[in-house]
């Protein structure tokens, strides 16, 4: 028996320490539940002190609320019945950002000095996605309320004030258009005026037609077709008195050409009784041998200068006078026959008048024909035009109004409001969250007991086989 027992302890003092330490490090979930079953009041106790810590946070904690407000850019209806916007939705919320809120927080800290809350605030512009809708959201505590929503009931004040003007020029102007279409649908609808407009077409009428009448009037046109041929029966006579004084100038041209002609031979002849003179003066000279053959050569020198004054006389009348005479006949000769031609065109312009004279008087006639159609198409449809002008001008009244009805002003959706529920995660929620935590901070807590524990027990279990 004692031997078996120093076997047995000889075995034990024989197992190696680290194949003890593998055993107890080797996980049983068992033996875990057993271990948290066995310390559960660590659990329990940190649970219960969670949910105290949850509640007292739950009633230190301040609530935050959203103070939530949504404005609606003013709009206009125009003339083609689309929706035009006084701004873009971008450039508001840039004015928000950049002037309106930060003037509103300015005005608000310098009237309420002792509010050191304002230049904490913060608020937020944004415009929904294809919207015309500013939305201006802000966060704040319980005790801010009264402050935010009056300085973004301020915001929305100042948005709607520059908005204003705009829509009061757009009103000022829809209302000036709408008068006019007023006044000129009184015009329109005035019978004295419709009256004076009908009348005064009668009257053009019948001075059309007037004129019209004395165009084509038969006895007017005998008259005048018997002007024009008396004018040429005119022309023609004295188309035949250039004809003959044509023919006469042409005869005197004749005569003057004949008695250049007979001047001429004239004085060729006066030049060769000349030239004999000298001939029988040379030979009297030559043969002077009395006096009587002296006088004889006097003689002959005096019929030499009676011979030279003639020729000269007859020379100048050549070349001189009755140049002259010719050179004018051939300008008056030349003279009428361009009186010839221009009275030959005249008398075919006046046969062509004659022989165009009706279609003439067509065509003279028919401006005022259309005149005269004009008028009475006007004088037709002048009551078809009032009804039609009158209904333009009413449909455009009645287009006005409506562009006034759908005046729409920028304003707020609905007022500033406090969100309902307060930001962030719920009661319930909060106390689950400190729940677990309580639950895995006695996790840890009973871990770490377990493994002290363990640690102890190793750490003897060691001294023991040192001591042995």
């Amino acid at each position: 028996m004692q031997e078996q027992n120093k076997i047995q302890t000889g075995s034990m003092t024989n197992i190696n320490p680290s194949m003890m330490i593998y055993q107890h490090e080797t996980i049983d979930m068992i033996d875990i539940l057993i271990k948290l079953l066995r310390r559960k009041h660590i659990l329990l106790w940190s649970l219960f002190f969670s949910l105290i810590a949850g509640v007292a946070y739950l009633y230190t904690k301040s609530r935050v609320y959203s103070y939530v407000t949504a404005i609606e850019i003013g709009s206009q209806m125009t003339e083609t019945g689309t929706q035009v916007f006084f701004e873009n939705a971008q450039t508001v919320k840039s004015k928000l950002n950049t002037a309106y809120i930060p003037q509103v927080l300015h005005n608000y800290a310098k009237t309420h000095p002792d509010n050191r809350q304002v230049k904490d605030l913060k608020f937020n512009v944004v415009v929904p996605k294809l919207s015309k809708l500013i939305v201006l959201r802000a966060q704040g505590k319980q005790n801010q309320s009264e402050m935010l929503l009056e300085i973004e009931q301020q915001i929305i004040d100042a948005v709607t004030k520059d908005h204003a003007r705009i829509l009061n020029v757009i009103r000022s102007s829809i209302f000036k258009k709408k008068a006019d279409a007023e006044a000129e649908l009184a015009y329109l609808q005035n019978e004295k005026v419709f009256d004076v407009t009908r009348k005064q077409l009668q009257a053009k009428l019948v001075t059309a037609q007037s004129e019209y009448d004395s165009i084509l009037e038969p006895g007017l046109v005998k008259v005048k077709r018997k002007v024009l041929e008396n004018t040429l029966k005119g022309v023609k006579n004295k188309l035949e008195l250039l004809i003959d004084q044509g023919k006469k100038l042409s005869l005197d041209r004749v005569h003057l050409q004949k008695a250049e002609t007979k001047i001429s031979e004239k004085v060729e002849a006066i030049k060769q009784q000349i030239q004999q003179s000298f001939g029988k003066r040379d030979q009297a000279v030559k043969d002077v041998t009395n006096p009587t053959q002296a006088m004889t050569l006097l003689m002959i020198d005096s019929e030499i200068q009676q011979a030279r004054r003639f020729l000269t006389k007859l020379e100048e009348q050549l070349f001189i006078k009755m140049a002259n005479r010719l050179s004018k006949q051939e300008v008056l000769i030349k003279d009428n026959q361009r009186q010839q031609n221009a009275t030959q065109d005249k008398i075919r312009k006046i046969e062509l008048d004659l022989l165009n004279f009706d279609k003439k008087l067509n065509l003279e006639g028919a401006p005022v024909r259309a005149d005269i159609e004009q008028v009475q198409a006007e004088l037709s449809g002048i009551q078809v035009d009032r009804d039609r002008n009158i209904q333009q001008q009413v449909q455009k009244i009645q287009d006005l109004k409506i562009q006034i009805d759908n005046l729409s002003p920028t304003r707020s959706v609905a007022a500033p409001m406090q969100s309902l529920n307060p930001l962030g995660m719920g009661r319930f929620k909060t106390l689950a969250i400190f729940a677990l935590l309580g639950i895995a901070i006695g996790f840890v807590l009973i871990v770490i007991l377990e493994m002290t524990e363990s640690a102890r027990t190793r750490m003897k279990t060691l001294e023991k086989g040192r001591v042995n």
